[in-house]
């Protein structure tokens, strides 16, 4: 299938993809990270659909869970 993934920096990724199997690839991507997400929280984080947070003004905020989704 062929590709190369890269870490640019940070949170910064990309993904080169040969054009006939770009959609698969992301389609198997998005399956995989719907069934990992969820582990990553607390089983009352999953419920409450988010986690409690303090920011940078020592504030409380709710950040919702963690998503992937195409635009």
């Amino acid at each position: 299938m062929g590709g190369f993934i890269g870490h640019i920096g940070g949170d910064d990724f990309m993904m080169l993809l040969p054009l006939d199997h770009w959609e698969s690839v992301c389609g198997q991507i998005l399956r995989s990270f719907e069934v990992m997400a969820p582990g990553f929280y607390e089983d009352a984080d999953r419920l409450r659909g988010g986690i409690q947070i303090e920011n940078r003004q020592n504030s409380i905020t709710f950040s919702p869970l963690l998503a992937c989704r195409l635009r």
